[in-house]
C-alpha cells in the first residue's frame, strides 16, 4: 500500500538499492553480448542499451523519481543517442568499475562494484 502511496521510506530505499544493483548486473551481462551480435544488429543493440543505460542513470541519480512519475528522455537526449549510433561505426560499449563507499561484510547483499557504462 505504501509503494502505491508513494512513501520513500527505508523499504523502498532498500528495494531501489536491490533492483539498481541486479540492473548493472544485468548491465555488465548484456553488453557482453554486444560481439556476438550480427554487424547490422550492432547499432540498434547500442542504442537501445545507450537509452536504457541513460535512463537508468536517472533513476539511480534519484530513485524516487519514479514515484512522481514516469522517467524520460528528453528529445534532444533521444535524437543525441540515435545521431550515434545511426552515423558513426558501432563499438562496444566500455565498461568503469567505481568502487562504492561499502563496508558490509557480505559483498552478496550490497556489491562493491559499480559499474559505470560510457556510452560513446
Amino acid at each position: 500500500d505504501d509503494l502505491g502511496a508513494g512513501v520513500a521510506d527505508g523499504r523502498f530505499a532498500d528495494l531501489m538499492q536491490f533492483q539498481l544493483d541486479r540492473v548493472e548486473r544485468l548491465y555488465r551481462q548484456g553488453v557482453g553480448l554486444f560481439d556476438h551480435v550480427e554487424s547490422d544488429g550492432q547499432p540498434i543493440f547500442g542504442m537501445m542499451t545507450a537509452v536504457y543505460h541513460r535512463l537508468f542513470t536517472r533513476i539511480r541519480s534519484d530513485p524516487a523519481a519514479v514515484l512522481r512519475g514516469r522517467v524520460r528522455l528528453s528529445r534532444v537526449d533521444k535524437l543525441t543517442i540515435a545521431a550515434r549510433w545511426m552515423f558513426l561505426p558501432p563499438r562496444k560499449p566500455k565498461l568503469v568499475l567505481r568502487l562504492a563507499a561499502n563496508t558490509d561484510a557480505n559483498p552478496q547483499d550490497k556489491p562493491y562494484n559499480r559499474i559505470a557504462f560510457l556510452m560513446p
